[in-house]
């Protein structure tokens, strides 16, 4: 005699159970993804803090974010936070507490952060942080022109550009 199959009732509720399982795992588990940690191959560069009223250096206040972001995005393995993203998220002083913070806010495991100082002649000092282990990988000065700020963000770009790749392919 052929024994008569019948539906197995249990296998759509398994199914389905294991489905959403695997979507809570995707969610939760994947890099920068519900949890407080940081991503490991992920950049964000903060608005510089502006001692001037020069309107072309309110301009950059924001502007750097945008042009240093385009640097460091796709470096190898380097990804950016988006911009509008990084603006949105910041909030406080050019100091490591602030940048801490808003590393955590965006899943960031590197920050750039600084502070824009001058008229016609501008100092920048930039700070590049990881927030792994909470410690300043490189702090950096450059000066220059208001009408050149896009030549000292390529600068400050370039530099931590070589700072990440030595530190990141130290043993």
């Amino acid at each position: 005699s052929v024994r008569q199959r019948r539906p197995a009732r249990w296998r759509l509720p398994v199914l389905l159970g294991a489905v959403t399982l695997a979507i809570v795992a995707v969610v939760f588990l994947r890099p920068g993804g519900g949890g407080a940690g940081t991503t490991p191959d992920l950049i964000a560069v903060a608005p510089f803090e502006l001692v001037s009223t020069t309107p072309e250096l309110v301009v950059w206040s924001e502007g750097i974010v945008d042009v240093v972001t385009r640097y460091f995005d796709g470096a190898g393995t380097l990804r950016a936070v988006a911009p509008t993203r990084a603006i949105r998220a910041w909030s406080g002083r050019a100091d490591r507490e602030s940048a801490a913070r808003f590393g955590q806010a965006v899943s960031a495991r590197y920050v750039v952060f600084g502070q824009m100082v001058g008229s016609d002649t501008v100092r920048l000092t930039a700070t590049l942080y990881d927030l792994a282990d909470s410690t300043v990988l490189d702090e950096h000065e450059w000066r220059g022109t208001t009408s050149r700020m896009d030549r000292l963000a390529d600068s400050l770009a370039t530099r931590f550009l070589d700072v990440l790749g030595r530190n990141r392919l130290a043993p």
